[in-house]
């Protein structure tokens, strides 16, 4: 059965970043992959994929001035990619509430092992897990009930090696942007970040937008129109030995429209209500507290999954019983390259071409700059036998 919120899904066009694309870097003759500079308070990258013509042209009318070319022999692009930088975006609400914008069941901890993902948790509790190790299945729709706890590293042994995997934090924000609307253009932008302390800023200053709604509005929230910018904000992080440490960074932000703010702010009067706590939610605060570490953020992931439109379902995972080395191991990996460029310069190939090749919202295993040769070859094999199972 079709949900809300799948109804009113708009296809994707472009993704918000927080910073470049991957760098390039050789080291001890070895050609590197590393994390992209931060934007900080430039703001943000719009990131058009190939294929997204027609976007990019209506973009284009306010935006050309802000394009951005990367040096492809510097930094790790697609042939045909286009990238914006811009100081903060105006958009609207594009569901009618706000929290159908974002991943499902505001489940954003996430944790992958070949590219594939085997863990799901929102802030309380795990929504899906399958064992790294064996791929069964071990919770699925949050039951069993399992808590999650904030920088959980998950240790498994597997062909008789040791592995863990950390738990980190992915949003996915779903806007649709007044530029685009301007133009007859109804798609979506997704913003990403793996920062926790994004996620602290974002989780609450779009409850003050939603409490705002349910007064006024009956809970409808779509069309709010609000700004996305970064602010330059301290951080507070409580170290695990009982230590705390201070830092600046820039975070994001979310501001409704002034006006809107007015208008609404007259309706809540006219019901004698009390929007002091709300006016709180709206504004940016002094410090943003956590136990998360703010300098493990590990926004560099410049991989092909990132342009999938949403998060990755349990049916694009392996079935029940069947790990994801099952499914490499589809594909004969004794015919793939054996050195690490030639390897990423193939998992870029396929990938993109997948993408066209497989339904829309399919999650692509990815790779980072730490994957191995064995690892890439075996996220490589994983996309064939997914495009293979397809047809």
């Amino acid at each position: 059965m079709t949900t809300p919120k799948q109804s009113i899904a708009f296809p994707d066009a472009a993704l918000i970043r927080k910073g470049t694309p991957k760098q390039k870097m050789t080291k001890n003759g070895k050609d590197l992959e590393i994390q992209g500079k931060n934007l900080d308070g430039k703001g943000f990258r719009i990131h058009f994929a190939p294929g997204t013509e027609n976007a990019v042209a209506a973009w284009e009318i306010n935006n050309a001035s802000r394009a951005v070319t990367y040096d492809p022999a510097q930094y790790v692009v697609i042939p045909g990619e286009k990238n914006y930088i811009v100081k903060e975006i105006t958009a609207l609400v594009p569901t009618r509430s706000v929290w159908d914008a974002l991943n499902e069941d505001m489940a954003v901890n996430e944790a992958y092992t070949g590219g594939r993902r085997f863990a799901l948790a929102n802030d309380e509790q795990y929504i899906s897990y399958r064992n790294p190790a064996t791929g069964e299945v071990e919770i699925a729709n949050g039951k069993p009930f399992k808590k999650f706890e904030i920088n959980e590293v998950i240790r498994y042994e597997r062909g008789g090696r040791q592995f863990e995997s950390k738990i980190k934090t992915s949003v996915r924000l779903r806007l649709v942007v007044k530029d685009m609307v301007e133009q007859g253009q109804l798609v979506q932008f997704v913003l990403k970040t793996t920062s926790w302390y994004d996620w602290q800023n974002i989780k609450r200053q779009l409850a003050g937008i939603q409490a705002i709604a349910d007064t006024t509005s009956n809970g409808n929230a779509s069309g709010i129109p609000f700004k996305i910018f970064r602010l330059q904000q301290e951080i507070v992080w409580n170290k695990s030995d009982g230590s705390a440490q201070r830092m600046k960074q820039w975070l994001i932000n979310i501001q409704p429209n002034p006006e809107w703010v007015k208008v609404a702010f007259a309706r809540m009067g006219q019901y004698a209500l009390n929007g002091s706590a709300i006016a709180g939610a709206l504004t940016a605060s002094n410090e943003v507290v956590g136990a998360a570490n703010p300098e493990a953020e590990d926004d560099d992931e410049y991989d092909v999954d990132a342009e999938a439109s949403d998060v990755e379902s349990l049916d694009t995972q392996p079935t029940e019983g069947q790990s994801t080395q099952d499914i490499a191991s589809e594909v004969d990996t004794e015919k793939l390259p054996s050195s690490d460029k030639e390897l990423r310069h193939l998992y870029a190939k396929e990938a993109t071409a997948a993408l066209i090749a497989l339904p829309k919202g399919t999650k692509l295993p990815g790779i980072t700059g730490k994957s191995t040769i064995e690892d890439i070859q075996e996220v490589i094999a994983g996309i064939r036998a997914l495009v293979a199972s397809s047809q």
